[in-house]
């Protein structure tokens, strides 16, 4: 409890509020302020791009609207001033569409975080020949 820590030195605190702050979902993650389109309105939203997946916040509150998982993830890139992002959703493809002028940098963190999973688990895959029509 914190009351325990009154009389601890400054490193035994910094130790606690550390461990403390990691046990938040979200710690380290990369977090920008976005625009989500789909509805009436865009809706003015913050997104974080985590270890694990991504995650849709309230601004306000910081409370999750929604997180996607990165194994869910069937496709995402930027293009026409939008990222996009398609993902599995119950038994269909859903998606993502985000306002922000940091999407280069939220697609290459994306990226960064799947090619770590990928080399970490060893996962191997053939890429598909691309056909020009």
């Amino acid at each position: 409890s914190w009351a325990a820590l009154q009389h601890a030195d400054p490193q035994e605190l910094t130790s606690a509020m550390l461990a403390y702050a990691k046990a938040w979902p979200l710690y380290g993650a990369f977090v920008v302020p976005v625009d989500v389109s789909g509805g009436a309105a865009p809706q003015r939203m913050l997104f974080a791009v985590t270890e694990t997946g991504v995650t849709l916040l309230e601004q306000e509150s910081l409370r999750t609207l929604q997180t996607i998982p990165y194994k869910h993830l069937k496709a995402f890139g930027s293009s026409a001033g939008e990222l996009r992002l398609t993902y599995r959703s119950g038994e269909g493809r859903s998606q993502l569409l985000l306002r922000t002028p940091q999407r280069t940098d939220v697609a290459m963190a994306i990226a960064s975080y799947i090619n770590v999973i990928v080399r970490c688990e060893g996962i191997r895959s053939e890429v598909a020949a691309i056909q020009s029509t």
